[in-house]
């Protein structure tokens, strides 16, 4: 009898395709008056966050904590509001929102910012990143949606991360990684709470 053993990074990747797969049927199951009180709260706490601060975000998706009045309630809160662009060869470019006539939807039909684009060099510029997860170890490492783009693009940078989930988004069992990024802090109904605390 033959036996398959396998690897290790196998192993990693297949279970983050499973929790993938569970953390966003949980989110697609969410009643939607919760989800609108709970993205309500989260927009309230990451508001006070960013007020006064250059902040890097991103446009939910249907489904994702913060909701779709996020970019204009983050717009209003900070001097600046960067957004990504889902650039060449799996990298994130970033420009300026600078209201709702400046998105349009870009190559994977997410809202994007059609302004002057710069490289992710910009983030190390800014004073919070607020970056999208399905999930998060209670010490901060991340769980995408597995494109790697964020993981790219948070290299090297030291800015202020944090993530919006929703409760029971943060779990001891998201398998981890070397090139996985570390978040500060998480953003959920409940307030702001760093990782590792």
């Amino acid at each position: 009898m033959t036996r398959i053993v396998m690897s290790t990074a196998a192993h990693i990747s297949h279970r983050k395709q499973q929790l993938r797969a569970q953390l966003q049927r949980a989110r697609q199951q969410l009643n939607s008056e919760a989800a609108k009180s709970a993205d309500t709260a989260i927009r309230a706490h990451i508001c006070r966050l960013a007020q006064g601060r250059t902040v890097a975000a991103y446009a939910p998706m249907a489904g994702e904590p913060g909701g779709a009045q996020l970019v204009p309630e983050l717009a209003d809160a900070a001097t600046q509001l960067w957004l990504p662009i889902s650039g060449p060869a799996g990298q994130l470019l970033w420009a300026r929102y600078t209201g709702p006539d400046s998105l349009a939807p870009g190559a994977l039909g997410i809202a994007e910012p059609t302004g002057q684009r710069r490289d992710s060099t910009v983030l190390a510029e800014l004073d919070l990143i607020v970056v999208p997860a399905l999930g998060c170890t209670p010490d901060g490492v991340r769980l995408g949606k597995g494109a790697g783009y964020y993981d790219r693009a948070l290299a090297g940078v030291s800015t202020t991360t944090a993530v919006l989930l929703y409760p029971g988004e943060v779990r001891a069992d998201i398998p981890v990684e070397d090139h996985d990024a570390r978040m500060d802090m998480h953003i959920s109904p409940a307030g702001v709470e760093p990782f590792g605390s």
